[in-house]
């Protein structure tokens, strides 16, 4: 063993140079990677605290005591119920829960699975807008950029929750 282990011996010399510069590349790309991470997640933590403080304010508006915003699903289901009739709100919030079992199906709910949960969600982006007495052009801006349109809904003096809901079962 020994005998291999000196017969396999580089008689190349180690640049140190070398090795430190290698170094010093590995660090600054392991640096770049911890600060775009870092980045992603303070984005995705201040979308997450600009939604909750969006909700807040809307479920206000609707008469909602505002805390059940920070509460996940529930505030989904009370967002259902401000936006939708009853038999309406209790499918659209049923049928993204029930997808989750679906994407376990291999073809099926590879492909079911996000259009359920994308038809149900601009259902009901579209109802909250329309429950708010917005126009048709506000109504589909709201599909798109929810989080913009959820802002002026919420933070806006002049729009009331009329309770116009939409039905559609």
């Amino acid at each position: 063993m020994i005998a291999f282990l000196a017969s396999n011996t580089s008689t190349t010399p180690v640049n140190s140079l070398e090795v430190l510069f290698s170094l010093i590349i590995s660090l600054l790309f392991m640096a770049g990677w911890f600060i775009f991470v870092a980045v992603y997640v303070a984005v995705i933590i201040g979308i997450i605290v600009v939604t909750i403080i969006g909700m807040w304010r809307i479920f206000e508006k609707a008469g909602e005591p505002g805390w059940k915003a920070l509460i996940p699903y529930y505030n989904y289901y009370v967002l259902c119920d401000i936006a939708m009739t009853q038999p309406t709100s209790i499918i659209m919030f049923v049928v993204p829960i029930a997808s989750v079992v679906l994407a376990f199906i291999p073809v099926l709910g590879a492909l079911a699975t996000p259009l359920l949960v994308t038809a149900c969600t601009a259902i009901t982006y579209y109802s909250l807008a329309k429950a708010f007495g917005r126009d048709q052009v506000m109504c589909i801006l709201a599909i798109f950029f929810y989080p913009v349109i959820m802002m002026i809904i919420a933070f806006s003096k002049d729009i009331e929750y009329t309770g116009d809901r939409v039905t559609i079962f």
